[in-house]
């Protein structure tokens, strides 16, 4: 699976390099983000529970590192269970020096309907670079199906399409 990724990026960086515009090198001064932040808001009796990892790529150097190309993402959470919510209680992005860039839910909560999905989108203007990440932690108050979440970057300019997926890492989980 690593192997398949690798192949894709690397020929994803090809077609960037022959025929895309240039972006500029990233500069981001922001606080480093402490994931000792990551703690449960909301008093729900929890049965399920995980704290997941997405990377994201929110620019793609090339040109021997020296220009970046810029992609949108967004982080898709999908509640796969017919019958019961999950809860989505925070979900933080840091750049690529673990730097907190966003905190989207700010102590609130994403009440997930059976079979909704629910998403958190970052603009392709982001200069988070290619270590950029969703930390994710969803709980639910009954026995549910692990929902399916996953990370898509697009970009759409100089006329070409590239678009791809990336899944996360269980960091933390409670049964």
């Amino acid at each position: 699976m690593g192997m398949k990724y690798a192949m894709l990026i690397i020929a994803l960086a090809i077609g960037i390099l022959f025929g895309c515009k240039r972006h500029e090198k990233l500069t981001v001064e922001l606080a480093r983000f402490d994931l000792a932040r990551i703690k449960v808001k909301n008093p729900i009796k929890r049965v399920r529970a995980q704290t997941l990892y997405l990377p994201i790529y929110s620019s793609i150097p090339f040109a021997e590192g020296k220009s970046f190309y810029g992609l949108s993402s967004f982080m898709a959470v999908h509640n796969t269970d017919f019958n019961k919510p999950i809860y989505v209680i925070s979900v933080y992005y840091p750049d690529t020096h673990g730097r907190l860039i966003k905190d989207f839910l700010q102590s609130k909560v994403d009440t997930v309907m059976p079979m909704q999905t629910v998403n958190h989108f970052v603009p392709e203007s982001d200069r988070s670079g290619i270590g950029a990440n969703f930390v994710l932690e969803w709980i639910a108050d009954s026995a549910v199906n692990e929902p399916l979440v996953e990370t898509i970057m697009v970009s759409l300019t100089s006329g070409h399409g590239v678009s791809f997926l990336s899944e996360g890492k269980i960091l933390n989980e409670l049964y």
